[in-house]
């Protein structure tokens, strides 16, 4: 019996926790991270619902006098006033609570999550190509130059992926806050018309009259018993079942379209380093013809480079073509 009033209150206390957790990771988010930092905290948080129920529950129902069970009545054994007392501190009491943070952790859902600080971020500096010094390598200099784009490539990249990285950790805050709301709304219409009803239930003089009220307060107590398992499955049901979905849609993807995959990696091949050399080399060329005609004005027509690992490919030989031939006229280096 202690423990049918302990169960519900652990679970309405370890869910008023986790609404306080969305709204301080909300609104206070950068003292959030200070805070749940400390791994103590985390041992804190989870005997927190459990101390707090079983020492109101057991002074309640262990400090009160028992009363002698009427016939035919299912009674818990303790006075109507520590009855109350129970269900004013641990249903009542948490359900406003949680109804009241709820409002929050739904703005929290229309507006924006805030991004999560993540250890390692890098910011993208402006990076400008070192100028030819008068009588430095030409070689030197066009390496630096290539050196510093591919700097310029690389955190660009890390940048990309840090802000990929954010999303996906924002899109599961945002189902996580999801589940929440459903579960807050699924616990609060369990649990609150049993405090309720047993809060303003009236004494019944004739045990025939009130057949229809003592099934109808047995009925919401089991409810309220049953909301300590309906809750975790609901967290279950709302933040798996839409990542098995994400998983299976991504496996049929991949089955219905592997023989298009398949042939578009049976066109390639050789070491994706080679595109790099390839890239370089050009580089390194385009550098020299300009150093070569730096007194006069030169316009360079490059036709953008092409994957060289198409076997056979037409592209591939106007490739070469274009950075093997150059026509000089008026001063201007034109690549055909």
């Amino acid at each position: 019996m202690i423990l049918d009033g302990t169960l519900p209150s652990v679970a309405l206390l370890a869910l008023l926790l986790l609404n306080v957790d969305r709204v301080l990771y909300t609104y206070k988010n950068e003292w959030y991270q200070h805070i749940m930092s400390h791994s103590v905290l985390h041992v804190l948080l989870l005997l927190t619902p459990w101390c707090v129920s079983c020492s109101v529950v057991c002074s309640l129902w262990l400090g009160f006098p028992a009363v002698e069970p009427l016939p035919n009545v299912c009674m818990y054994g303790i006075t109507a006033e520590a009855h109350a007392a129970s269900s004013w501190l641990t249903v009542f009491l948490p359900s406003m609570v949680i109804l009241v943070l709820l409002i929050f952790v739904f703005i929290a859902v229309i507006g924006e999550m805030p991004a999560i600080n993540q250890l390692g971020s890098i910011q993208l500096l402006p990076t400008f190509p070192t100028p030819m010094n008068e009588g430095a390598n030409e070689d030197d200099s066009c390496d630096s130059n290539i050196r510093t784009r591919s700097d310029v490539t690389d955190r660009n990249r890390i940048s990309d992926n840090g802000s990929v990285t954010n999303g996906v950790r924002a899109r599961r805050q945002r189902r996580f806050v999801t589940a929440l709301l459903a579960v807050d709304f699924v616990s609060l219409a369990i649990t609150l018309p049993f405090s309720a009803f047993s809060l303003v239930s009236p004494k019944c003089q004739d045990l025939q009259s009130c057949d229809s009220l003592r099934t109808l307060f047995q009925t919401l107590s089991w409810m309220r018993s049953s909301v300590t398992c309906l809750r975790p499955i609901l967290f279950i049901l709302l933040t798996d079942m839409f990542q098995s979905f994400k998983q299976n849609l991504i496996s049929w993807y991949v089955r219905e379209h592997e023989s298009t995959m398949e042939n578009s990696s049976t066109m390639m091949h050789g070491n994706p380093s080679e595109y790099l050399i390839l890239t370089r080399i050009i580089n390194k060329n385009s550098c020299s013809l300009r150093s070569r005609n730096n007194s006069t004005s030169t316009t360079y027509v490059m036709t953008p480079p092409q994957s060289p690992f198409i076997v056979d490919s037409p592209v591939q030989t106007k490739i070469c073509t274009t950075f093997s031939t150059a026509v000089k006229s008026d001063g201007d280096i034109t690549f055909l």
